[in-house]
């Protein structure tokens, strides 16, 4: 496996920037070899090799079954360390104007990096059958990904990365060849730009999820509060959603805990004295666990349980447990909080139609007996999850009081936002809403609306009634 990931670097390097990185391996090789006392330009050539092997070598250790060029193919790690090379490549380009040694070197970097798509094509294309199995993961090729992102080529062909790479590589070697700047044009325009994009879906997920962290964090805040877990116990059940590859994120940020796996699928019993069990959602279902309840949700694919014993009494006297049938309605004490805008942030304003205003909230848990759960972590279909409901209505629909509305009608318009993570009892977290004055089908026309920010319990229309709602006055106008 490691040396076919190595073969898939190798190609995406060479076709991913028209072969640059063949050129300032090429330049920086030449560097070292000349500068024999060993001097500061030495050092960094040297360097900066040393890091895109380092980083090809990372990439080779993401080990999987082999069912996609792009797990071969993975440039998150390796981009990064393959920029400093790529332009020392452009610079050698931009000199070679003549046939001196720089020319001959750089032509044997041509052969060289021609050698290395061909040579590596084939390697990958008989692991691979030549073909994708399932979407193109747009994070892990980056800047390649975007020679197939949205094309008709849905599943990328080792044949037509090779092409994009030789075609990159004429490109790429005529424009610098012409002068400096025509070929930084070509570096930033073919490279960087996608590559930007990639990173940037990449901070949206963690920002938006973070749910690699989450678990491992829960653990963290248990271990704050309740006193040091000596053991996971982690359920490797066949019918168990969650994956080896969440295990390994978990015992990676989780260094000074100690993992034992079972199989409760095999009725084998909880290996941990500490009690606490790393499973799928469905772990409470098997029959010798139901007393087990369910700490705080996960990520999707994962939850935390607590068998039955000391620590689970005190984190439910904590409100640290959802309820024993989760997903479900949380209990009545639960349904306490407040809703505020952060101060300096107006509850009247316009809008253009169809414009937005994003408005930062702050939610509290006022209340006890469970804690509330985020959308995220229950998964696709938030059902159950605790949100902030943003309606839209006429003032019509809207019976107004001396301290404000107090009655609705049907809103013309629903929107969620949603909290990070989930809410313990007597924390409070900030809540990023975007107030927009669009339909489904288009902007809403001009006039002025009352908007309402309602703390909410998906499927429990009763759930959180009791909150005081923000209400806003916008004047939506051409």
């Amino acid at each position: 496996h490691i040396g076919i990931s190595l073969a898939g670097e190798a190609l995406y390097l060479a076709a991913g920037a028209g072969a640059l990185v063949a050129f300032g391996v090429a330049r920086l090789l030449r560097t070292s070899w000349e500068a024999r006392a060993r001097g500061p330009a030495a050092a960094l050539a040297a360097f900066l090799l040393l890091c895109l092997v380092a980083g090809a070598v990372l990439a080779a250790v993401y080990l999987d079954r082999g069912r996609r060029i792009d797990d071969a193919i993975y440039g998150r790690y390796v981009e990064i360390f393959a920029v400093p090379v790529l332009l020392a490549g452009a610079l050698a380009l931009a000199g070679a104007r003549g046939s001196g040694a720089l020319g001959s070197a750089l032509a044997r970097a041509a052969v060289g990096a021609v050698t290395v798509l061909l040579v590596s094509a084939i390697v990958v294309a008989v692991h691979w059958g030549a073909t994708v199995h399932g979407i193109v993961v747009r994070t892990n090729s980056f800047a390649l990904s975007d020679l197939f992102w949205g094309a008709p080529l849905s599943r990328m062909v080792v044949a037509a990365v090779v092409a994009s790479g030789l075609v990159g590589l004429v490109l790429v070697t005529g424009a610098f060849r012409l002068a400096v700047l025509a070929g930084v044009v070509v570096a930033v325009g073919v490279f960087i730009p996608p590559t930007v994009r990639a990173y940037a879906d990449v901070v949206n997920q963690s920002a938006g999820r973070q749910a690699d962290q989450l678990v491992p964090d829960i653990v963290d805040e248990v271990q704050a509060r309740f006193g040091s877990l000596a053991c996971l116990a982690w359920d490797a059940a066949g019918t168990n959603p969650a994956t080896a590859w969440d295990f390994y994120n978990d015992r990676l940020l989780l260094p000074n805990t100690e993992f034992a796996v079972f199989d409760s699928s095999r009725r084998q019993p909880v290996p941990c004295a500490s009690g606490v069990v790393l499973a799928g959602k469905s772990f409470g279902s098997h029959s010798p666990y139901k007393p087990a309840r369910e700490v705080l949700p996960g990520n999707e694919a994962e939850a935390i349980w607590v068998m039955p014993g000391r620590l689970q009494d005190r984190l439910g006297r904590a409100g640290w447990l959802l309820p024993s049938g989760f997903p479900d309605a949380l209990p009545d004490p639960a349904a306490s909080g407040s809703l505020r805008l952060r101060p300096g942030q107006v509850t009247r304003f316009g809008l253009r139609l169809g414009g937005s205003r994003t408005l930062t909230l702050e939610v509290a848990h006022t209340g006890r007996g469970a804690p509330w759960p985020d959308a995220s972590t229950i998964g696709p279909v938030p059902r159950y999850a605790v949100r902030v409901a943003i309606r839209w209505f006429t003032p019509s629909a809207v019976i107004s009081t001396r301290k404000g509305p107090a009655g609705r009608g049907r809103p013309l318009v629903e929107g969620r936002a949603d909290l990070g993570v989930p809410l313990l009892p007597g924390r409070r977290e900030a809540v990023t809403a975007h107030v927009t004055a669009r339909t489904p089908s288009g902007a809403l026309p001009s006039g002025l609306y009352d908007v309402e920010l309602a703390v909410i319990q998906e499927a429990v229309p009763t759930w959180g009634t009791t909150f005081q709602p923000v209400w806003l006055s916008v004047d939506v106008g051409s």
